[in-house]
């Protein structure tokens, strides 16, 4: 009867062994898969980098064990790659799903340029106002509250970003048309604040009350401007206002002679 019971008992042992054997090996990562979504050459490299810290992460563990928390942090130090989704596919592989972050805007500081996404995350300093990615100008902004990491008035940037995203469509890629953008405050009155828009040629858009019918001033702006021929974009104001006497939206553009056309 001993006999028995301790014939069963290693066999139990011997199953269990087997099982928890088989499934070590069985759910033991040996594929990562990054889906990099890079916009320049730059992003490549970060690509190549970032698979590697993946993999010295994930190869040969056990995928039941492996926290996405762990690859996650591959994309702590380095505010131009953004990880998107980590996910486990069963038995043994890793999907990493990420991408390059670009430069937009530049905030002029007393050492350089302070350099942020399109959506104001702060990702370096530099010396000089050149893109990392592409070589190119970044959008300065100019008079917009920045307390060194973000920026403190939520509606003026609220604003920026929508102007930026209706330009970006109707310019395909705002950078190359769009020098700076800048918040004028004149008085002490909200009411008589007003946004300057510059543009590569020379060309300067005018926004009087830029928190009411952004979408539609610069729409307008950007129709006016696509009229002016070689010499008119040089220099010269596109004015988008409402009109005082009936409300109605106004555009305008002002020659550097004093010429007026209407929109």
């Amino acid at each position: 009867m001993r006999k028995k019971i301790l014939t069963l008992t290693i066999s139990v042992i011997l199953f269990f062994a087997v099982v928890i054997f088989g499934v070590a090996t069985l759910f033991v990562v040996d594929d990562v898969s990054l889906y990099f979504l890079d916009n320049s050459s730059v992003g490549l490299n970060y690509r190549d980098r970032v698979q590697k810290e993946i993999e010295e992460i994930c190869l040969g563990k056990n995928i039941l064990f492996l926290k996405e928390d762990s690859v996650m942090k591959v994309f702590d130090d380095d505010a131009y790659v953004r990880a998107t989704s980590v996910r486990k596919v069963y038995p043994n592989k890793i999907v990493v799903y990420a991408e390059e972050v670009r430069e937009i805007f530049a905030v002029r500081g007393v050492n350089g340029y302070f350099m942020f996404d399109k959506d104001g995350v702060l990702l370096s300093e530099s010396k000089e106002n050149v893109n990392r990615a592409d070589g190119h100008t970044n959008i300065v902004l100019e008079g917009f509250a920045f307390d060194g990491t973000t920026f403190t008035d939520e509606k003026a940037f609220a604003t920026v970003k929508e102007i930026y995203a209706v330009l970006n469509d109707l310019f395909d890629g705002a950078r190359t048309n769009v020098s700076f953008i800048s918040w004028i405050k004149p008085t002490s009155s909200g009411k008589d604040d007003y946004f300057e828009i510059g543009t590569q040629e020379g060309v300067l858009m005018r926004m009087s009350d830029p928190f009411t019918d952004t979408k539609k001033k610069i729409e307008g702006m950007v129709s006016m401007y696509k009229t002016l021929d070689t010499q008119e974009l040089l220099y010269g104001v596109i004015d988008a206002f409402h009109s005082k006497t009936d409300g109605s939206l106004k555009i305008t553009y002002t020659s550097r002679y004093g010429d007026v056309k209407s929109f």
